[in-house]
């Protein structure tokens, strides 16, 4: 089983069961006014009908759960890296086409810089509206200079998948 199946495997169990992760959608404009379990927040933010600054307040809310010491720390931690899988995913996808290695090797980098990265912002600045793109640029990043730096692979002149803003 390769990275992010397992990490997609760890997802599962902690949006379901007798108490899944959810957030209250009534702490977010443009969410319904419920318990929405992670699950179907990562579908529901794709919708064209949430606007960034929902996106950008339920991604500050999904660090700061994620970084808050406690029995569920763990499975935010897990919750916000599932959350992002979707475009971490694309991200490692379209490297892939262009790396020599192992695509368990991108995943692992990709991951573990988002994981880095979701350590190191600052809990104060949780309200930047960049917040998502910085994680996943993070993993872009170490993706791309794991690829990069493996022998036999061919630059990739077209759009890499980097994150979307």
């Amino acid at each position: 089983m390769g990275v992010f199946e397992t990490l997609e495997v760890a997802f599962g169990y902690v949006v379901t069961g007798p108490a899944p992760l959810a957030v209250k959608g009534h702490l977010f404009p443009d969410l319904p006014h419920r318990d929405i379990p992670l699950h179907q927040l990562r579908v529901r933010l794709l919708s064209p009908l949430v606007s960034n600054s929902t996106r950008a307040a339920v991604w500050s809310y999904l660090v700061r759960q994620a970084r808050t010491r406690g029995a569920r720390q763990s499975s935010w931690t897990v919750g916000a890296a599932g959350m992002a899988l979707p475009e971490l995913l694309r991200i490692v996808g379209a490297l892939a086409r262009t790396y020599a290695g192992e695509l368990e090797d991108l995943e692992a980098a990709a991951l573990g810089a988002f994981l880095g990265e979701l350590r190191r912002v600052d809990l104060d600045d949780t309200r930047d509206p960049r917040l998502r793109w910085r994680l996943l640029t993070a993993a872009y990043r170490a993706s791309r200079t794991l690829r990069d730096t493996t022998h036999n692979t061919a630059p990739d002149t077209a759009r890499d998948g980097g994150p979307r803003r």
